[in-house]
């Protein structure tokens, strides 16, 4: 009889350990690659952290944030058609899963938050659109650009009580505007107007500037070149330009402190300044205004899980003292926070528009940080997308 009962106390406890253990392990093994991809990425080591998600995961806990991660991979490759497929791979399946998580929803309440289905924070879901409308801005497509454009100002006008973001609002306007929608673009750029402090956005032309109580500086003090030292041309060139890297769970990194708190980049045709970029936004304050909104209901979530958990381990000591311990001890060695996001964001979301010769092919752009400083300098040949009198480039500073 003692026998009999041990082993049927063997096989409840192997029952309930298998039953908590199993939904983690799926999610483990994206976990690793995803952490290998992007100390690789940042890393400079562009190809071998895109072949690390070369395969996506065989569930689909973490599959929306390797599409996120690889769209960024491949965009930063200059892969913009594979970035374009990624993530709208990842808007599709986001949207999907927003209306199939029931089941998953009710083992969470036992497990974490882990467990489910990561479908993006809602400032994450907007950029989806803005960076996949910069991929095809970059292939030429505009059109598509503008469809996503307006995909992104029909998710950011139903947002509720999350953040609005000006570069997205601005990349949607823009988008708007290389298909003539004049009207449209205007909305869009002084929405953007009416969040962004760091400079001023003219509605009618979507052109940037430094802050109206400091007009003759930039925002980080640097004296600007006067109108008459700015090159003049019939052309104009728009680059959208991304830096550093966005907070993680670990915090910020390193590389970041060269880049200081508000980076620009200055752009030449040959030896002849053109203008500058300015910062619309920052994911890092994106991300913190977001988990203030959710905030209390994640605490309410959290509350009535550990209460579920203790009547879980009280219902199994009835049976078992020792089942009872056992599942107390995994069930709340298992209450982690659930900390996934989308790292290989930029930290700053910035735009430079300027006037340009009409026959460029080529520029220079100057990348400073801290005090003016030059953290990088590059030549810039592709993408530069043209529409009539309009160029269209993408930079990624990491």
């Amino acid at each position: 009889m003692n026998a009999k009962r041990t082993a049927l106390r063997a096989r409840r406890v192997a029952s309930v350990t298998a039953l908590l253990i199993l939904p983690l392990l799926g999610a483990g093994c994206a976990s690793s690659a995803l952490t290998t991809a992007r100390t690789q990425y940042y890393q400079g080591q562009f190809d071998a952290s895109a072949t690390n998600l070369a395969e996506l995961p065989g569930n689909d806990t973490d599959r929306v944030l390797v599409l996120m991660e690889r769209g960024t991979i491949n965009q930063t490759r200059a892969n913009y058609a594979d970035s374009i497929e990624d993530w709208l791979r990842a808007k599709a399946l986001a949207d999907e899963l927003d209306i199939k998580s029931v089941s998953r929803e009710t083992t969470s309440m036992l497990v974490n938050d882990n467990v489910l289905a990561y479908c993006g924070a809602p400032y994450e879901r907007v950029l989806l659109h803005a960076f996949a409308s910069q991929s095809f801005m970059a292939l030429g497509l505009w059109q598509d650009a503008a469809v996503e454009g307006r995909a992104l100002i029909r998710r950011v006008e139903n947002r509720g009580d999350y953040p609005d973001d000006p570069y997205s609002r601005y990349v949607a306007g823009f988008s708007l505007e290389l298909m003539r929608d004049w009207d449209g673009a205007a909305f869009q750029y002084r929405q953007a107007s009416e969040i962004e402090s760091f400079c001023t956005i003219d509605p009618k032309s979507g052109k940037l500037g430094p802050p109206p109580a400091n007009t003759n500086a930039t925002a980080d003090g640097v004296e600007l070149a006067s109108a008459a030292e700015t090159t003049k041309g019939d052309g104009e060139l728009i680059c959208l330009v991304s830096i550093g890297h966005g907070p993680t769970v670990r915090g910020y990194s390193g590389s970041n402190l060269r880049w200081g708190d508000r980076p620009y980049a200055e752009i030449y045709a040959g030896d002849r300044y053109l203008g500058r970029s300015y910062i619309l936004s920052r994911t890092d304050s994106l991300h913190a205004a977001t988990q203030k909104v959710l905030a209390t209901r994640k605490t309410i979530k959290t509350t009535t899980r550990i209460a579920l958990k203790e009547t879980a381990a009280q219902l199994a000591a009835t049976q078992d003292d020792a089942l009872g311990d056992l599942v107390r001890l995994l069930l709340f060695a298992l209450e982690v926070p659930d900390d996934r996001r989308w790292e290989t964001l930029p930290q700053w979301l910035a735009v430079a528009r300027v006037p340009c010769p009409a026959n460029l092919a080529s520029y220079r752009i100057v990348l400073k940080g801290n005090n003016g400083t030059v953290v990088e300098e590059r030549t810039v040949t592709a993408p530069l997308a043209r529409r009539d009198k309009t160029f269209v480039s993408i930079i990624r500073a990491l």
